[in-house]
């Protein structure tokens, strides 16, 4: 509700400047709030447009800073001016104390003009002279790793020390005479005196007497000698002058770089003040938002609990149906289940484990038919039977028995099942593969290598036919069939 003309307003005691998140013109508004004033006479004397005005006193009323007041008591006749007088006093220290408080906190930001007649001008500080200019700093370069071969702990100079006297040799040819002395480019030749002094201190083989300096006399001397030509060379005009300048210009650019990132500093601040101005407004934005977010997480709460629902009653029709032994309709209640929530690991274990009992089922059927019809002498009808025992649950004896029968009518995929039958024979044997059933008798296994050398020979492949063939003859050398196998895959 907008605050009316008539309504008297005063500042909250305790209000202090670490309090108040406000701007500048905050600050000025409430510094024009003295006593209980009306807030038609705040709108009078803020100098600021009425309505900017009006949306500060509320904005401070919301944050604490201000207060509503009633109309103060008439004046006791007798005493009265006397207390009115000393009520006001109070209140101009307290007014000043926080205007004091709160400029603190903003003497980096522009503030709002006040009048004259209210408020007197501060008093303008005298120019101090500007400072002398700094020294210019010294100039290193980065040592070399401590792991260089080139550096002995052994020797009389510290290895800090070798590691620094290393990268200036190192680069002694490419750098400046400043440079070479430590130093940025300057006019003053007292500093490059002085520099060429301490260079002289650090590189004069003298200044190492009695120590073991190893390779690194030479490099002193080599180093002492670039200091001394440097402070040579810089004693000329022409030689210095140009290092000066550019180095000065490249520092005039970086001071340039410096005042265009404080410049956009100030922007960004001056930004954040706008964007404090819609907080109140984003503010609601965002509770809305967040009914809106509930309203649709409850939503969307609803329709997982109706899916999971759904899903745990597929799940106890298929128990049911694997209870009741029928395992196909077991599984497809399960896919249901993981179709309406894929995120299910134990009910597609379930799945998987129904679909693979089922399979073996269904391949003991078919394999049961198929032996019937082969016993009847009927290999066509026993063929699709036997395929898909093999296809069901690829069992050795499954493939084996299947690749038999599909040599004479399809060779390619009667030796793709045997080479399945050889490696499930091979895991078998391995000694990973755990034994779980019991062992073949000998007739068995002859009758498994027969079966995969056919196999193989129909395919083509000789040489793993005969390789079965032979298998075949060490358990059952006087047997007709093997040796039939080994004249028919004879190798040249």
């Amino acid at each position: 509700m907008p605050l009316e003309r008539s309504q008297r307003i005063a500042i909250v005691r305790g209000a202090t400047s670490t309090s108040l998140d406000i701007g500048p013109k905050d600050y000025f508004v409430l510094s024009r709030i003295e006593g209980r004033p009306t807030v038609g006479e705040v709108l009078d004397t803020s100098g600021l447009p009425s309505g900017q005005t009006r949306e500060i006193l509320s904005r401070l009323l919301d944050l604490g800073a201000i207060e509503k007041v009633q109309a103060p008591a008439p004046a006791i006749r007798n005493g009265g001016g006397s207390s009115g007088v000393v009520r006001a006093r109070a209140a101009n220290r307290r007014r000043r104390t926080l205007v004091e408080g709160l400029a603190k906190k903003v003497r980096n930001t522009p503030t709002v003009e006040m009048p004259a007649a209210r408020a007197p001008a501060p008093a303008k500080e005298e120019e101090a002279a500007p400072p002398p200019p700094p020294p210019p700093p010294p100039f290193s370069l980065p040592p070399v790793g401590v792991d260089d071969d080139r550096v002995d702990p052994d020797l009389g100079i510290a290895v800090d020390e070798q590691r620094k006297l290393l990268a200036l040799a190192d680069r002694a040819e490419e750098l400046t005479p400043f440079e070479i002395l430590g130093l940025h480019p300057t006019n003053d030749k007292s500093v490059i005196r002085q520099a060429f002094r301490d260079a002289s201190r650090r590189f004069h083989p003298d200044a190492y007497h009695g120590r073991q300096l190893g390779s690194f006399g030479e490099r002193l001397e080599s180093l002492f000698s670039a200091a001394k030509d440097s402070v040579k060379r810089l004693g000329d005009d022409t030689v210095r002058a140009p290092l000066v300048e550019a180095y000065e210009a490249k520092r005039d650019a970086a001071r340039a770089a410096e005042a265009q990132r404080q410049s956009r500093m100030d922007a960004a601040k001056a930004a954040a003040e706008e964007i404090r101005a819609k907080r109140v407004r984003d503010a609601a934005a965002e509770r809305r938002a967040i009914r809106t977010r509930n309203r649709a997480s409850a939503q969307r709460d609803r329709v997982i609990a109706n899916l999971t629902h759904r899903a745990a009653q597929h799940v106890q029709d298929a128990e049911r149906a694997e209870l009741a032994g029928n395992l196909p309709a077991a599984a497809n209640h399960y896919r249901l289940s993981l179709r309406v929530n894929p995120d299910q690991p134990d009910v597609k274990e379930k799945w998987e484990a129904v679909r693979t009992k089922a399979r073996v089922i269904r391949a003991k059927e078919a394999f049961s038919r198929g032996n019937a019809y082969l016993e009847l002498g009927q290999s066509e009808e026993a063929l699709p039977l036997l395929v898909e025992a093999a296809d069901a649950d690829p069992t050795i004896e499954h493939l084996a028995l299947a690749a038999d029968l599909l040599r004479t009518v399809d060779a390619p995929r009667a030796r793709e099942l045997a080479m399945a039958a050889l490696n499930a024979l091979s895991l078998e044997g391995s000694q990973e593969a755990a034994p779980k059933k019991k062992p073949r008798t000998t007739q068995q296994m002859v009758e498994l290598h027969l079966m995969l050398g056919r196999a193989f020979l129909s395919a083509g492949q000789k040489k793993t036919a005969a390789v079965q063939a032979q298998l075949a003859q060490r358990l059952a050398p006087e047997d007709p069939q093997v040796r039939a196998l080994l004249n028919s895959a004879k190798v040249k």
